[in-house]
């Protein structure tokens, strides 16, 4: 609060003062970046202004309120009738729902103190009605409508003679409605895809309940009740650290505050209350492994501890609007720590690592012949959208009902997941279809410490010789790299074990590379100061003509563990249409072992012990 009062503001991680009067289309970012001035607008800065009024009275945050938000107001004029939602430095369509949800989140501390004026007051007025104006036409959708309607609803709420009719809340009401309907697949998951995102539509509905009790209403049943299926998305994807995992446009955070507001919802469910309450109330999920049939996502498990071994591969259609090229992406994360991580998320600019971080490159899968997935450019996020009559934008909603293309059992012994990414690779702008990649995915859980393998399969569709990288990117760690194997130690007696089989292929670390390519990074932050940090990234590389198979075991290890056999020298046997990973030729196997997994396509054997 002292630093707004001095006119001092950290926007995305960048920090500024103004020395006089504010600028609201001023932008300090070195590099302009654009998202400096739109985030600016929100005022998120102004809740903490009018906490630190309620407890304190201090007449200075009244005036820095109303200089603030009159200075606003005079100087950063709402755009003319019919600009486009996405126009203008301060009145975007989202940023202006949010800075409503602020101003009504502030003004109850304010309304009513020694020194307000009516002028004040009666400018304060006008301006929401420019917002109303501005937020009521539905011309977005995905988190940017629950967002405008937020901001709308919350305006309404505290100020209904602005709505002497109830018709600007009964029309929000009804477009929550539609978002709950037509925002999620049947599986629970947000079509964007993106756990971040996906947040943002419980949180805010949640929230506007309370504003509601506030504003001496009772909350429409059926919207708080549409939550469920919402909420019900943590318990399934959660990490063993209780995060969601840093996929798509996400970030990593904890679920538990969620969960906290989902067990005061839905007080019968007794796994909300267990992840509430860390444990000592409710009861853990009566599942382990599980693979969202729409969205696609697949999840193993081995337990609910947070020492437990988790995985995590994307097996699903491209999403809507924060997605990244990156699909059958695999991660990593096992008895306390990250092990395979992505490139995650990076501000949203036209930088060389943004760049990186939507590429195939920024993930643990596979590019072909240099280039990475295009699959936005066939199943983009515009499969999602069509528009009504009257122009309105509106779900498609054969596509969300879609079924994701995947396989998936669950056993205590063995979980199993595939899917194949056939929508071709980005040569220079050119979609090439010449290649298909279908990945197998095996969480081996029976007997001995629980490990992974993940076996690729790349197949062309002509003659040519074809290059891949089969990439891992690793959490920060000491690295032992060998031909066909590594080590990734993490600290604390925990470490990574992991051999691959292929018929040619070449291990190679890139780390923290710049040229000719991004590769091995991670960012600081998620977003804001432009730093990141190089990481270890091993990388098979090879070559094929026709198809390919890599086999690769991961074998996640911590102290007192076991683990399972080391396996140095990887080999595979080969029986019929079955392959298994031996430490060595002169291994003897059982035929009845539960190791097997099943070839999914002819596999090339020169002798009866060989490699794939």
């Amino acid at each position: 609060a002292r630093r707004t009062m001095n006119r001092d503001f950290t926007v995305c991680g960048v920090r500024y003062r103004f020395p006089g009067e504010i600028d609201w289309k001023h932008n300090p970012t070195y590099n302009n970046y654009c998202e400096w001035p739109w985030q600016f607008a929100r005022h998120y800065f102004l809740p903490d202004l009018a906490e630190y009024y309620r407890v304190t009275e201090d007449p200075e945050a009244l005036s820095c309120f109303t200089n603030l938000v009159g200075c606003f107001i005079d100087r950063a004029p709402p755009p003319a009738a019919g600009t486009s939602p996405y126009d203008t430095k301060s009145w975007r369509t989202l940023d202006t729902g949010l800075r409503a949800s602020m101003w009504m989140a502030s003004w109850p501390a304010f309304a009513k103190a020694p020194g307000m004026t009516d002028a004040f007051r009666r400018k304060f007025v006008r301006s929401l009605k420019d917002h109303i104006v501005r937020l009521r036409p539905c011309r977005t959708y995905n988190n940017w409508r629950v967002m405008e309607l937020s901001g709308l609803v919350e305006i309404v709420l505290m100020f209904p003679e602005l709505d002497p009719d109830g018709a600007i809340l009964r029309g929000a009401e009804d477009e929550y409605r539609n978002i709950l309907a037509t925002q999620l697949h049947p599986d629970g998951f947000s079509f964007e895809l993106s756990p971040g995102y996906h947040g943002i539509l419980p949180k805010v509905f949640s929230a506007l309940a309370e504003r509601y009790r506030k504003a001496g209403r009772r909350p429409p049943e059926d919207l708080e009740k549409g939550l469920e299926l919402a909420y019900e998305l943590y318990p399934r994807i959660v990490r063993p650290d209780r995060c969601t995992p840093d996929v798509n446009d996400s970030g990593s955070g904890s679920i538990v505050p969620a969960m906290k507001t989902a067990a005061r919802l839905f007080p019968d469910r007794a796994d909300f209350r267990w992840f509430a309450t860390d444990g000592r109330e409710g009861r853990a999920p009566d599942y382990l492994s599980y693979a969202f049939p729409y969205a696609g996502a697949v999840v193993f498990r081995d337990g609910w501890t947070t020492n437990a071994v988790w995985g995590y591969v994307d097996m699903g259609p491209y999403g809507y609007a924060h997605q990244h090229e990156d699909k059958l992406n695999f991660l990593l994360f096992a008895y306390g720590k990250e092990m395979l991580t992505e490139g995650g998320i990076y501000d949203y600019d036209t930088s060389e690592m943004r760049k990186y971080v939507l590429s195939t490159r920024g993930h643990n899968t596979v590019r072909i012949d240099g280039h990475d997935q295009f699959a936005g450019k066939t199943e983009g996020h515009w499969r999602y959208m069509t528009k009504d009559a009257s122009g309105k934008p509106i779900v498609n909603k054969a596509v969300l009902a879609a079924k994701a293309d995947l396989t998936f059992s669950t056993t205590p012994a063995r979980d199993f997941a595939e899917a194949t990414f056939a929508h071709g690779y980005n040569a220079g702008g050119v979609r090439d279809e010449s290649v298909t990649h279908t990945r197998a995915v095996e969480f081996v859980k029976g007997g001995g410490a629980p490990y992974f393998r993940v076996t690729d399969t790349l197949k062309a569709r002509d003659e040519r010789e074809h290059s891949y990288e089969q990439l891992w990117h690793l959490e920060t760690c000491e690295l032992k790299l060998g031909d066909k194997s590594f080590v990734a130690d993490f600290g604390d007696g925990v470490t990574l074990e992991a051999t691959f089989a292929s018929a040619n292929g070449c291990l190679v670390d890139l780390m923290g590379r710049k040229t000719p390519e991004y590769q091995g990074w991670l960012p600081i932050r998620p977003c804001g100061d432009h730093e990141h940090r190089p990481i270890h990234t091993p990388t098979l590389r090879g070559t094929f003509r026709g198809s390919a198979k890599i086999v690769v075991e991961f074998r996640p290890k911590a102290a007192g563990t076991g683990g399972g056999p080391r396996v140095r020298d990887p080999f595979v046997v080969v029986d019929g249409g079955r392959y298994l990973l031996v430490s060595s030729s002169s291994e003897k196997v059982s035929p009845d072992t539960d190791r097997w997994g099943e070839c999914r396509d002819e596999v090339t054997v020169r002798e009866s012990r060989d490699l794939v």
